[in-house]
């Protein structure tokens, strides 16, 4: 904004903080004076609030007179900034924004210089995308330029540490990109000299050696660039205790042989208007009236924003059940979210939960991707490639990752971010000792509260007044529940709930049930708050004391309301009332639209309770009814998707366990999106009861689910669990089924000797059986592991086999598949006029009946084998019928894929112009996912931009 006399203001921090009219410097006062207008120019044209600014410039220990030295500092810098505004007129740049709501600076857009420095590295990756190498360079070099010397020089505060650590890490990250355009135009000595003092500053950052490394190679240095990795490898070593990185170790050996390949294009601009990484917010909400913990907050604060850091901070909470690890961690990581601009990651890694085992980092990592936009079918099979792209995708962001209820150091090492500007916080029962020795990790051991906490807590939730009106009771019940904050916050709520008791009537309830507990101990942590759970649970009638032993027999972290009616034998209606009867008592949370979640402790209590309650007739029908839900509604899903599939007729379900029911597949696809992790819990819940049925029904019911989202690690999991229960109670079909579909999972992840192992062992297992209903069904499959592994002649036999036989039975599904196989082989080995013929046919029969998946694939197959024979208009129409039926199922990753495809045949056949279009489509889609293929797009769209270029020129 300007101020009265018309004069642009512009606030610098990347140095000194200053503030200039024009040309004119302003006298800005005091450091703390300044620091108040460099929080304000970071916020700018947003309201700050009065508490918000006393937080960011004292901290949690403000003098008394804070209050009035912001008034006083916002009346000098007002005077500073508009010297000649009347002294009763308003500002025109430092305004007050209400009576509450606090103080807002105006600034124009790139008036602050970090700002600008931000808008530069944009344009500098638009110019990188599109070839324009020297753009890129000059963009690059003045963002640079815009450092004057330390952040925030000359000034001292809490939000100062963590901005400046930011600030720094966007400077670190735009050197490494002006390195990276320079090398790719052969400037190697340039980027040298750009580098080597960012190697002498950050001796522990990898990415700028490896740029090192490669322009010394290039600039004809060979014996400095490997000197550059020994001392890296001597300086981790010392350091850390590791040893470099893939990507170091790599460029090493490439160079050794001569063989250099650049490092991989440097991440994206650090910027909070990235649009191919939505901010995700997945923190849970935090403890109301959070008392208590002063010293481990503020211990907690200071690491997780403060200081100086060249790796990603790791806060470990340790301690024991109910010890309020979460409770601790989850209200830090809301005091310091404005600290993470980009973001806040939540996971919940189940290390200790009694019914599950502790989530795999695959898995987790699987959740991490997706809460950062991308889509189950584009995360990466490979925990290692999965891993990189996390990594990659919250490189150089400002983002806090909460990774709840840990097992162990291996469990949490694959999910740390690899980028210092970020910051982790890890709970765990277990000490994690690994994470502190090798990992850096500031460790924070949780013990009981103290008598005096306690009692803050207690009147936290019951009100000061009652805690006065009967101190020794107060200390007598915080001594009772142990001074163990889960017991304490139940403690409250009862009383709450229950007005007609007193602190010293709650008092002898719990001294009642000592016989039955040994009173909260905390040494034994899943019986340290029973009695208290006791409580909650005796104060619900018996229709929602049944709801809640019941949902101890669930699986899965979550609930649906309709999974809950079948556990409970209830319809719909009522099971929601329930939910929120028992969510009432505290005793369960609300965390979605009709879901529901239990904390670990009180799924164990849930489940004795259960166990006391109900005979095992009829826990047994509860998860039998639960189990038969998820099969029926899987498979519900699956005929929608892929109506004309063969598959084994189920029997009705058993009462109570009548499937969900939906308007569209959309809305199929959306149920199977949700309850992914259930179904894969509910799949190992059946095994481990020795459940064959359900074990291998559940995930045969998601073929067509898993053949269109390509959710690798669930698919490969689900099967092969349910594999391992076919084979435990000898159910052949159920095996050679599941193997089946093991192998066509790893044939897409192109594994083709998994494949193989898969159909030979479906074969063997399936001999006895011979003459039976799978018998072109196995042959067909075994067909395609036979041709990919150069078993041409068996290939061709078994699946013309397979043909003959489907038709004879009347399996058009089967027959397409075969059809499809026939094609595919047929191209291959150069026979154009049988490869087409044969996917025509295989599509008409996918497209009868419906098929999306079938239809998808037949569609890129078919256009290949156009491609390849140079039928490109053909080639073309067939990635663009793959391009609407991805579209029309949801598919996003598939959709710019097919869209990258159907570009290359475009630009093939000289229709540069609509293959650009493809591309940018494609690209965009890509990108709002978090594809890892979104470099090779950007490359051909580079390519075909430099391409016009040189068009343009002659």
């Amino acid at each position: 904004m300007h101020a009265a006399n018309g004069v642009p203001l512009r606030v610098e921090v990347l140095g000194p903080v200053r503030a200039l009219l024009g040309d004119r410097e302003i006298a800005l006062g005091p450091p703390m004076q300044r620091a108040l207008l460099a929080l304000l120019a970071l916020r700018a044209n947003r309201a700050v609030g009065r508490t918000e600014l006393v937080d960011a410039l004292w901290g949690d220990d403000p003098p008394t007179t804070a209050g009035g030295s912001v008034s006083t500092y916002l009346s000098a810098l007002r005077r500073a900034l508009e010297p000649d505004r009347p002294s009763r007129a308003p500002s025109a740049l430092l305004v007050s924004a209400g009576a509450n709501s606090g103080y807002m600076l105006r600034l124009e857009p790139g008036a602050l210089d970090c700002d600008r420095a931000d808008q530069l590295r944009e344009r500098a990756r638009i110019a990188r995308s599109s070839g324009d190498l020297h753009g890129a360079v000059v963009q690059l070099q003045s963002a640079l330029r815009l450092w004057r010397g330390l952040p925030f020089d000359g000034i001292s505060c809490p939000f100062v540490a963590g901005e400046r650590a930011r600030v720094d890490e966007l400077r670190l990250a735009t050197v490494e990109s002006l390195a990276d355009a320079l090398i790719a135009l052969g400037r190697n000595d340039d980027a040298v000299a750009e580098l080597s003092p960012v190697v002498r500053q950050q001796p522990l950052r990898e990415r700028p050696r490896a740029l090192l490394m490669t322009a010394l190679y290039g600039a004809g240095r060979k014996a400095d660039a490997l000197e550059v990795f020994e001392d890296a490898r001597r300086v981790l070593v010392d350091e850390l205790g590791i040893e470099p990185g893939p990507e170091l170790r790599d460029l090493h050996r490439d160079l050794i042989a001569d063989k250099p390949a650049a490092p991989a294009p440097t991440a994206a601009p650090i910027s909070s208007g990235v649009a191919s990484i939505p901010k995700p917010a997945q923190l849970p909400h935090d403890v109301p009236g959070f008392t208590g913990r002063v010293r481990e907050l503020a211990q907690l604060e200071e690491v997780l924003v403060g200081g100086d850091r060249t790796v990603a901070v790791i806060s470990a909470i340790d301690g024991s059940g109910g010890i309020g690890k979460t409770a601790l961690a989850v209200h830090v990581a809301h005091r310091v979210a404005e600290q993470f601009p980009d973001g806040q990651l939540y996971v919940n890694l189940r290390g200790f939960d009694p019914q599950q085992p502790p989530l795999q980092p695959a898995a987790a990592l699987g959740q991490l991707l997706r809460g950062l936009g991308v889509e189950a079918s584009a995360i990466p099979a490979e925990t290692d490639e999965q891993a990189g792209l996390y990594r990659s995708l919250i490189a150089g962001k400002r983002m806090l990752v909460l990774l709840d209820n840990a097992a162990s150091t291996d469990q949490v090492r694959p999910l740390l971010p690899g980028s210092p500007s970020c910051s982790v916080i890890v709970t765990s029962r277990s000490r994690l000792g690994g994470l502190v020795a090798r990992d850096g990790a500031h460790r924070v051991t949780l013990d009981v509260l103290d008598e005096r906490e306690s009692v803050q807590m207690l009147a936290a939730g019951v009100g000061k007044a009652q805690i006065e009106a009967q101190p020794e009771a107060a200390a007598e019940l915080a001594r009772l529940c142990g001074h163990l904050p889960l017991a304490l916050r139940i403690a409250a709520a009862q009383l709450n709930d229950r007005p007609h008791l007193d602190l010293d009537d709650l008092c002898q309830e719990l001294a009642d049930e000592r016989a039955r507990l040994d009173v909260l101990a905390v040494d034994d942590e899943s019986t340290a708050v029973r009695a208290v759970f006791s409580w909650s649970y005796h104060a619900l009638k018996p229709e929602p004391a049944r709801m809640f032993r019941m949902l101890g027999l669930h699986a899965g972290t979550e609930i649906s309301v309709a999974a809950a009616a079948a556990l409970a034998n209830v319809p719909v209606v009522r099971a929601r009332r329930l939910l929120d009867v028992v969510a009432s008592g505290h005793l369960l949370e609300g965390v979605g639209r009709d879901r529901y979640r239990f904390h670990d402790l009180l799924r164990v209590y849930s489940a004795e309770c259960a166990a006391e309650h109900d005979s095992r007739a009829e826990r047994i029908g509860a998860v039998s009814r639960l189990l038969d839900f998820y099969l029926h509604t899987a498979n519900t899903v699956d005929e929608m998707l892929a109506p004309f599939r063969r598959r084994s007729e189920l029997p009705p379900p058993v009462p109570g366990g009548q499937p969900a029911t939906f308007v569209d597949s959309s809305a199929a696809l959306a149920w199977c999106e949700t309850e992914l992790a259930n179904l894969v819990a509910a799949t190992a819940q059946a095994a481990e009861l020795g459940d064959t049925y359900h074990a291998t029904g559940i995930p045969g019911a998601m073929w067509a689910f898993f053949a269109l989202r390509t959710p690798w690690p669930e698919w490969i999991t689900s099967h092969q669990t349910g594999i391992g229960a076919a084979v435990a109670a000898g159910d052949r079909y159920g095996e050679v089924r599941l193997l089946i579909g093991l192998g066509y999972c790893y044939n897409e992840l192109r594994r083709h000797m998994q494949v193989l192992e898969c159909m030979e062992r479906a074969r063997v297992v399936y001999e006895p059986l011979a003459g039976g209903p799978l018998d072109h069904v196995v042959g067909g499959a075994l067909g395609a592991a036979y041709f990919w592994a150069g078993r041409v002649d068996e290939a061709f036999e078994l699946t013309n086999r397979a043909l003959a036989t489907s038709r004879e039975v009347g399996d058009r599904w089967s027959e397409a598949w075969a059809l499809s196989h026939l094609g595919s082989y047929c191209r291959v080995l150069g026979r154009y006029q049988e490869s087409v013929a044969n996917f025509d046919r295989a599509l008409r029969l996918f497209v009868e009946m419906d098929d999306r998946a079938g239809a998808i694939k037949v569609y890129r197959e078919l256009g290949e084998a156009h491609r390849h024979f140079g039928k490109l208009d053909r080639a073309a129409d067939c990635f663009r019928g793959a391009v609407r039926l991805f579209r029309e199922s949801g598919g996003r990753p598939g959709e710019a894929w097919s869209l990258h495809e159907l570009a290359s045949v475009l630009h093939e056949d000289g229709r540069l112009d609509e293959a650009k279009e493809s591309w940018e489509q494609s690209l965009a889609i890509l990108e709002q996912v978090g594809d890892h293929r979104v470099e090779q797009v950007r490359r051909r769209l580079a390519a075909i931009d430099a391409a016009a270029g040189v068009r343009r020129s002659r």
